[in-house]
């Protein structure tokens, strides 16, 4: 929600930036929308703010495909994103957008990892409280399987900060051409 993304991708392609911000809660779509979509803010930022699942992968490419030309490679930004789906959900996920995105494509990612008794406290107030949300922790072995049995190069970063126990997974993916190899540009 915040404007670095974009303002990066304005620095890097000027007018020709595009940014799609895609979420799926209620509040942070009110305030994407209040900083993005308010025309006091910002001017010709080329930003577009949507409603959408992740759960339901059709409909994100399609919008995707609205917004940005998928013919080129494209970023993707996931942070503590994919931790809020199961794992058929994010295995869903990845394959669409592999399916969908340009060769040279890249996905950085923070998720959740080592705090499965954290995430199964949120999962049970969140059900108590009656909300339609969980929190999957998961190891970065299982998850970079997901990312490479679809086409995608996975290099982890090295966590932050190793002596506070098990940071979440941050990686950055690649999606390779059919042949194996990764474009660049």
């Amino acid at each position: 929600m915040r404007r670095a993304p974009h303002e990066r991708g304005r620095v890097l392609w000027g007018s020709r930036s595009r940014t799609v911000y895609v979420d799926h809660d209620l509040a942070a779509l009110a305030a994407a929308r209040a900083w993005w979509e308010h025309p006091a803010r910002v001017r010709g930022g080329n930003v577009h703010v949507l409603d959408l699942d992740l759960r339901y992968p059709a409909g994100l490419t399609a919008a995707l495909g609205e917004h940005l030309d998928l013919s080129v490679p494209v970023g993707v930004l996931s942070t503590l994103t994919l931790d809020h789906l199961q794992d058929e959900e994010v295995t869903g996920l990845v394959e669409a957008l592999a399916s969908r995105l340009a060769p040279g494509s890249g996905w950085g990612i923070t998720h959740l990892s080592g705090m499965n008794g954290a995430a199964d406290v949120y999962t049970g107030q969140a059900v108590e409280q009656g909300a339609d949300t969980r929190l999957v922790a998961r190891e970065a072995d299982g998850l970079r399987k997901v990312f490479e049995e679809s086409g995608w190069r996975w290099q982890a970063s090295p966590p932050n900060d190793p002596g506070r126990g098990e940071p979440p997974i941050a990686a950055l993916t690649t999606l390779a051409r059919p042949d194996g190899c990764v474009e660049t540009g």
